[in-house]
């Protein structure tokens, strides 16, 4: 056990027996960007990697499934198509294809290994622990989102999940500022107390000259990925948050910061992602000048405009006189991106991907089981672990939750936010997604669409005068 693993015990200790979700919520976020953080150790749990954020997503599942009438709510939003049944769907089919696919194609089928350390490694398709420990993950996922859309029917909630979000962000610039330390300072016992989980690691790598930031995840690519998500999440949900402190200062702030510490990851995925979460920027700034997100979104917006038109002659100014300045951060990209594609990493990658798509067609699209192959994509890890009908629901699930039509002004702004947020990062999933399981992130913006769209009574009252009260 080492120090970190006693503090965040402490802490899912607090968040269980604290009264209502609040805590609980903001331990959760603040553990995302520990990504290298087991709780249990690998041998304790027969080889599980029990996250810090997995645990504090399932001591808040354990507290709204003990609410009283959850059970009854559960069933509603599972057998209702527009609120959560495309989803419970998708996890049904997911487990039968889990339960007899490896074993109906046991020893007929060639996968990419899950667990591969050789280049293009492959296994015969097989029943193993994998599948359930993939499966697991999943079925948590799929079950925060249900007790997200259950504890969003009242609005103090929303509140303090978007409040935690942004905690959370600052949590992740903190373990960034800790690697930057680490290159000049002895910290790598201090490090060895984060990296309890039995994941491969990269640390200290460089690119173009650059040192890569990983904080304390397990390589530059996982940071940029998760820097990007939490980022892009709380940069457009930002005009969605109550307190005004937040929502104009500290959240435009953070979520930029996070941003451009995604940028320093130098992960090629990460910059494709970044590149379309500038091109969704501006198309929202393009709705708030033709007033089409509310006035809570407009009014920043002079701000906004003045500050970032500065920034921008600035920076031509700078370059103007010393164009050379920017040849480090051009060569970088180049080498990130346009010449990734020559690269053993984007040979290995696109063989993953085309070997587990072939495996799948194999199966007559009734696909191979969660944790049965290694993928490059994240749609085709979903149509590979769930099969073609297990994928359709799902995808229909993601368009009917994001197209929904919101119930009032301000529910708008969080299915605009929660929509442009989720697509930069399925973009970088469609380039670097090894797992079906969509994560913690994810199931946040899906409850959040889902409950701007429903006509809850909760709104209309004050915090606690309606619905559950929570352990």
């Amino acid at each position: 056990m080492t120090p970190a693993m006693i503090l965040f015990m402490g802490l899912l200790a607090w968040g269980a027996v604290s009264p209502g979700p609040k805590v609980i919520l903001y331990v959760l976020f603040a553990s995302i960007p520990f990504g290298m953080l087991a709780i249990v150790p690998p041998e304790w749990s027969a080889g599980f990697s029990l996250q810090a954020s997995t645990m504090a997503t399932i001591i808040l599942i354990g507290k709204v499934a003990l609410s009283e009438g959850f059970f009854t709510r559960f069933l509603t939003n599972a057998l209702v198509y527009r609120r959560v049944g495309l989803l419970a769907a998708f996890l049904f089919v997911t487990l039968i294809t889990t339960l007899f696919s490896p074993r109906l194609f046991r020893g007929e089928i060639e996968v990419v290994s899950v667990n591969a350390i050789q280049f293009m490694q492959t296994e015969i398709l097989a029943p193993s622990a994998t599948n359930i420990s993939q499966f697991i993950y999943i079925s948590v996922s799929v079950m925060a989102v249900f007790v997200f859309v259950d504890l969003f029917r009242r609005l103090e909630y929303r509140q303090s999940a978007l409040n935690a979000l942004c905690f959370g962000a600052v949590a992740l610039i903190g373990t960034a500022i800790f690697d930057i330390v680490s290159w000049f300072a002895p910290l790598d016992t201090v490090r060895g107390w984060f990296i309890t989980a039995d994941y491969a690691l990269l640390f200290g790598a460089e690119m173009a000259g650059f040192r890569r930031i990983t904080g304390l995840t397990s390589e530059a690519s996982a940071f940029g990925s998760t820097a990007l998500a939490m980022g892009a999440a709380l940069y457009f949900l930002r005009h969605a948050i109550d307190d005004p402190n937040i929502r104009r200062v500290i959240a435009p702030l953070v979520a930029v910061t996070t941003l451009l510490l995604a940028f320093f990851s130098t992960s090629s995925a990460t910059y494709v992602g970044l590149a379309v979460f500038g091109l969704i920027a501006l198309y929202e700034w393009s709705l708030r000048l033709n007033r089409n997100m509310g006035l809570r979104a407009q009014a920043s917006l002079d701000t906004e405009a003045v500050l970032a038109t500065t920034i921008l002659v600035a920076f031509l100014g700078v370059v103007a006189a010393s164009p050379q300045l920017l040849d480090p951060v051009v060569d970088l990209i180049d080498k990130a991106v346009f010449q990734k594609t020559s690269s053993s990493s984007f040979e290995e990658r696109t063989f993953w991907t085309m070997k587990s798509l072939e495996a799948t067609l194999q199966t007559y699209g009734f696909g191979l089981g969660a944790g049965a192959t290694r993928t490059s994509n994240g749609f085709i890890g979903v149509v590979a672990g769930a099969g073609f009908v297990g994928a359709f629901f799902y995808f229909a699930f993601v368009a009917r939750t994001f197209l929904a039509k919101p119930a009032s002004p301000d529910g708008g702004l969080l299915i605009k936010g929660a929509r442009f947020a989720w697509i930069p990062t399925f973009v970088v999933s469609l380039l670097v997604g090894t797992s079906m399981d969509f994560g913690v992130m994810n199931a946040l913006l899906y409850a959040l669409a889902i409950s701007a769209a429903q006509e809850m009574p909760a709104r209309r009252v004050k915090s606690g005068a309606l619905g559950p009260s929570y352990a």
